[in-house]
């Protein structure tokens, strides 16, 4: 995935400026920085929810700027969200269904017939239970309605229901949020796992994950992307860039702590 001067204006507030940015192949790569620093509406650009002011998103070397999110979602990019979007009176494999529509081929005649959709469909069901399962969901809370799903579970079917497309890239929007240690350390355990399998993977605001990722780490401030080395010189970036501050002395924002 690469990110070519991308800019977004709404109006007068230029709340992502000139982003040049790439995600390697088997990867993860994490994006941090404070509230407001535009990472979320950069999330939106690139897939398809927001059209770049200037600037273009190319995947796998294919210009998808301006895409609708359907379109893009085919080609091989899925997200989960920041604030969790489940169908909260389906049940859970009902949910990660949902998630292979781009890939289903039933059409008009398929549903008039119905056999060749009904075989399809349990397929589909079969690869529902596949992901629920994969991402650490309990066998037993497959068919619970997703709103009786606790919140860590509820965040591993919307992972779920995202792997279900069969993506090349996997965008994650604070993935973690809300989430205790444990259910944290579960879930960073599941990227890399994700990342193993072949796919790449881009996680915002995952602090925890930056400190291990391989692919790269970058982080945002007043909708500028910074890059560095470490965490160290993130911190120092962002102080200095976000804040005026030109070390962290405790008085910064120190994402290192």
């Amino acid at each position: 995935l690469d990110a070519k001067n991308v800019t977004k204006q709404f109006g007068g507030l230029t709340a992502v400026s000139d982003v040049t940015f790439r995600v390697p192949e088997r990867s993860i790569v994490s994006v941090i920085g404070p509230n407001g620093a535009g990472k979320t509406t950069f999330f939106n650009m690139l897939t398809g929810y927001y059209k770049p002011t200037t600037g273009q998103i190319d995947l796998e070397d294919r210009n998808i700027t301006g895409n609708r999110p359907d379109v893009i979602m085919k080609l091989g990019m899925a997200r989960t969200f920041q604030n969790i979007r489940l169908f909260g009176t389906m049940t859970a494999v009902e949910n990660v269904m949902v998630g292979q529509n781009s890939r289903m081929k039933g059409g008009l005649f398929g549903s008039i017939f119905r056999f060749p959709v009904r075989k399809e469909e349990a397929a589909v069901k079969e690869k529902a239970h596949e992901e629920l399962s994969y991402v650490g969901v309990r066998p037993r809370h497959h068919d619970w309605l997703a709103i009786n799903l606790c919140y860590g579970e509820q965040r591993r079917v919307e992972i779920a229901r995202a792997l279900a497309s069969d993506p090349k890239i996997l965008l994650l929007d604070e993935p973690t949020a809300g989430m205790n240690p444990q259910e944290t350390r579960a879930a960073e355990e599941l990227i890399f796992a994700i990342r193993d399998k072949g796919t790449a993977v881009l996680v915002i605001a995952a602090f925890w994950i930056g400190r291990a990722q391989t692919g790269g780490l970058s982080a945002a401030a007043q909708g500028t992307a910074l890059t560095a080395q470490d965490y160290s010189e993130i911190t120092q970036l962002i102080n200095r860039y976000a804040y005026g501050i030109d070390t962290c002395g405790g008085n910064g924002f120190d994402y290192a702590n």
